[in-house]
C-alpha cells in the first residue's frame, strides 16, 4: 500500500505474472518497458551553428591576444583594479605569474600618485587617450616608460543624466627604449649645435646636421656682425695659455648669449672675436651690439674689482646678400658664410680703431633699419674699405 498526495490508499500492483486472455504471460517489467515505448523521447539539447563559430572565434581571439608583445588589459571604471590582462601586460611590469599580476592594481605602478587622476580626467572629458606615454615603476621599482592607448566603455542607460562608465579598456607598450634612444639622440643633437648651430641648419632647409652635404647653400640678404677685443695681444702676452683660455671663455660667455637674445645665431668665435647672423631684421643686430656694450660695462666693473685691467671692443655691423652654406672637403668640412656683405662688416669692424668708436655699421644696415630715430645714430664719413673700390657711408651708434 501507498498514499497517494491527497491520502487515498492504493496498492501496490502484483509482480506476479499474469495471463491474458489469448495472449501470453507478461510481467510488470516488461509493461513498464512498452508503455516507456508509446512515450514521446526528449530531445537532446543541440548547439547551433553560429554558437560554436563564435565560441571558435572567442578562442581564436583569446590566442591572439596572449601572442601579442604588447599589454592589453581592461580595468574597473576608476582605471584602478584590473578585470583582465594578457601575458605581456604582466611582463611589461616585471611579472612572470599573470596571477600575480591581477592581483595588483594600476594606482602600484604610476610613479606619481596624481598620474592616474589625471588619466581619468582625459578619459571622462575625451572617453579615449591616444598614444599618452606615462612614466611608470615596475615591480622592482625600474622607472620604465609606457604608451598607452585607451577607450572607455559606457554602461547602456539611456536615461542616466550622465554617462556611467562600465569598465575600461587599454593597450599598453614598453617603449622605455625608445624613449632613452630618443633621448640620446636629441642630446647628441644638442652636443652637435653647440658646434654647428640650429638656426644655421634651418637656414639651410635641414632638419638634421645628417643631412648637411658639402657644397649645400643658400643665397640670403643677413645682418653681419663682428666683433673683437682691442689690444688682446696686450693681454695675451701677459697671461699663461691657460689664462688665455679662462679669459676668452669668460668674456664670450657674456657675450654669446646677448647674440640668441636677439633671434641671431654665431657662425664662429675666431679667438677672441665673434662673427654672428641676423637673418631676421637689421633692428636685432644693432640692437644686439648695443646691449653687449652695456654688458661690457658691468663686466669690466666686476675685473676693476678683481684688479684686472678693462676690456674695450670694437663691433661692426653690414647689412646684405651673402652666400651660407658649408665649406672644405668630403672628410672634414665647415659651415660658413662668404660675400661681399661680409668682407665689408669685417673691415667695418677694423674701422672701429681708426676712428676709436666702438658700433659703426654701414649705410645699407642703417636703411634696413625700421626706424632709425629710435637710436642715436651720427654719420662719421665715407671710406674706401679694403677690397671695394667705391666708398661706403659709415655711422656710428651710440650705445647710451
Amino acid at each position: 500500500m501507498y498514499k497517494t498526495d491527497n491520502g487515498t490508499l492504493l496498492a501496490f500492483p502484483s509482480t506476479t505474472k499474469k495471463r491474458l486472455p489469448n495472449s501470453k504471460t507478461i510481467s510488470l517489467e516488461d509493461e513498464i518497458y512498452n508503455l516507456r515505448k508509446t512515450l514521446p523521447v526528449a530531445e537532446k539539447p543541440t548547439i547551433s551553428t553560429e554558437a560554436i563559430q563564435l565560441r571558435e572565434q572567442e578562442a581564436q581571439y583569446r590566442e591572439l591576444v596572449e601572442a601579442l608583445n604588447v599589454g592589453v588589459y581592461r580595468t574597473t571604471a576608476h582605471n584602478k583594479n584590473f578585470l583582465k590582462a594578457n601575458t605581456a601586460m604582466a611582463h611589461i611590469f616585471g611579472y612572470d605569474s599573470i596571477e600575480e599580476f591581477m592581483r595588483t592594481s594600476m594606482s602600484d605602478h604610476y610613479q606619481h600618485p596624481e598620474q592616474r587622476l589625471e588619466v581619468m580626467e582625459m578619459l571622462r572629458r575625451n572617453g579615449c587617450c591616444k598614444n599618452l606615454e606615462v612614466p611608470m615603476n615596475k615591480k622592482d621599482g625600474t622607472k620604465i616608460w609606457v604608451s598607452f592607448n585607451v577607450t572607455v566603455k559606457y554602461e547602456n542607460d539611456n536615461n542616466a543624466t550622465e554617462r556611467k562608465i562600465k569598465w575600461i579598456d587599454g593597450v599598453a607598450e614598453d617603449i622605455t627604449e625608445r624613449k632613452e634612444a630618443i633621448n640620446k639622440l636629441q642630446e647628441l643633437n644638442e652636443a652637435y649645435q653647440r658646434f654647428v648651430p640650429h638656426e644655421f641648419l634651418q637656414t639651410l632647409g635641414k632638419k638634421s646636421i645628417q643631412d648637411v652635404q658639402l657644397n649645400d647653400r643658400i643665397q640670403k640678404e643677413m645682418s653681419i656682425l663682428f666683433s673683437d677685443i682691442r689690444h688682446f695681444c696686450m693681454f695675451s702676452e701677459a697671461m699663461t695659455p691657460e689664462d688665455n683660455f679662462r679669459f676668452i671663455n669668460s668674456y664670450l660667455s657674456h657675450m654669446g648669449p646677448i647674440v640668441r637674445q636677439h633671434n641671431g645665431f654665431i657662425d664662429k668665435f675666431i679667438g677672441d672675436s665673434i662673427m654672428a647672423l641676423f637673418g631676421g631684421s637689421a633692428d636685432d643686430a644693432v640692437s644686439s651690439a648695443i646691449v653687449m656694450l652695456r654688458t661690457l660695462k658691468d663686466y669690466n666693473e666686476g675685473r676693476k674689482r678683481a684688479g684686472y685691467l678693462p676690456v674695450q671692443i670694437g663691433i661692426g655691423i653690414n647689412t646684405g646678400t651673402l652666400m651660407l652654406g658649408t665649406l672644405g672637403e668630403a672628410h672634414r668640412m665647415e659651415g660658413t658664410v662668404v660675400g661681399d656683405a661680409v668682407n665689408t662688416a669685417s673691415r667695418l669692424e677694423k674701422l672701429t680703431k681708426h676712428y676709436k668708436r666702438p658700433l659703426l655699421i654701414s649705410e645699407n644696415t642703417l636703411n634696413a633699419l625700421k626706424d632709425p630715430s629710435v637710436y642715436d645714430i651720427r654719420h662719421v664719413g665715407r671710406v674706401i674699405v679694403e677690397g671695394r673700390s667705391q666708398p661706403i657711408s659709415v655711422y656710428e651708434v651710440s650705445d647710451l
